[in-house]
């Protein structure tokens, strides 16, 4: 999966209007709560095969830190 990809499902799983850049501030989106968080484990999980925990995410703060969380899986 390409980086593009990964934003627009990223931009559905937390039901956005705008669109999400890798620079993104995850704070800043009035979507990201826990509920998201939880869609975005399982969507880790059935897509790349990475299991997360809510703990994975204290040191989140960009949509490049998610990026990272992926192992590699998300190319250019």
């Amino acid at each position: 999966m390409n980086k593009q990809q990964f934003l627009n499902d990223l931009e559905d799983i937390l039901q956005r209007e705008e669109p999400c850049t890798e620079n993104d501030n995850l704070d800043e989106y009035e979507e990201w709560d826990s509920l998201s968080q939880m869609s975005l484990i399982a969507y880790m999980d059935r897509t790349f095969g990475v299991k997360l925990g809510f703990d994975n995410f204290e040191n989140v703060k960009t949509v490049a830190d998610l990026i990272e969380l992926a192992g590699g899986k998300i190319g250019d």
